[in-house]
């Protein structure tokens, strides 16, 4: 059959149908299934983690803006996917840790909340654990002294641990806590902090503690049930001490 130079045509319906089918394919590919899996195999290995793990949330958000700029006729299937992704997350780290969320979805950009709460909870989650040890023994500096205060003569049979800790801190309270490190932290893990406490000595963007903060509320113990229980297992104390010791280095040294 030769060509007569007229234009080829297209069947929209057939075309139709099969960017429908083609989107079907993609949205399948987010089932609760597939994402349970996911978020299960992150919290379940979220105490051997000692680096940053992606946040999927991220990720899911790139393939979600992709779909909707090729997909522009189907935006609110995809939009309703996003949506129910976005809250089986955020109910999976919930759950997880004992929080309940106290937020409105409806009226909140429930990508930032999503995001937020992998970020902090799953991703940096070791990182965070370590800051927040850091950050109280360095704003609480004053109080653990005077409750503690055997730290001063503990090391009298071995001075120079608190000479050479006396090099690398400006303030005394610092490096009498740094030499007793272990004792300074199996202590720590008495007291009962809670989790808002926990989240602003962590954040490092104050408006995202204040964010996460005015959603969660703990609903048994988060600060005995997960850092305290992970901090001094003794399969990862060794560790954790080494980590907050050369935490407490870079951010304590400059205090006076």
């Amino acid at each position: 059959m030769n060509y007569t130079g007229e234009e080829f045509s297209y069947n929209s319906a057939n075309l139709k149908v099969n960017a429908d089918l083609q989107l079907a394919n993609i949205l399948d590919k987010f089932n609760y299934e597939y994402i349970s899996d996911v978020i299960d195999s992150s919290l379940e290995n979220i105490f051997i983690q000692k680096s940053q793990l992606p946040n999927v949330v991220y990720g899911y958000e790139i393939n979600f803006n992709n779909l909707l700029d090729g997909f522009t006729g189907n935006a609110d299937e995809i939009q309703l996917k996003r949506y129910n992704i976005y809250t089986d997350i955020i109910n999976k780290v919930c759950d997880f840790y004992n929080l309940e969320f106290t937020g409105n979805l409806e009226s909140m950009d429930i990508y930032t909340v999503a995001y937020s709460l992998y970020d902090f909870f799953v991703s940096n989650f070791f990182d965070n654990m370590i800051r927040f040890f850091t950050m109280y023994i360095v704003y609480e500096r004053d109080n653990i002294m005077n409750n503690f205060k055997e730290i001063r003569t503990m090391k009298k049979d071995n001075e120079n641990i608190v000479q050479y800790s006396k090099q690398l801190f400006k303030n005394e309270s610092l490096a009498y806590i740094y030499s007793n490190i272990e004792y300074v932290i199996s202590n720590i893990t008495t007291f009962d902090i809670p989790l808002q406490d926990i989240i602003n000595y962590t954040a490092t963007d104050r408006a995202l503690g204040e964010f996460l903060s005015s959603i969660l509320l703990d609903k048994r113990n988060f600060f005995r049930d997960k850092y305290c229980s992970f901090i001094l297992n003794e399969n990862f104390v060794a560790d954790n001490i080494i980590a907050i010791k050369s935490e407490l280095q870079k951010i304590g040294s400059s205090f006076e």
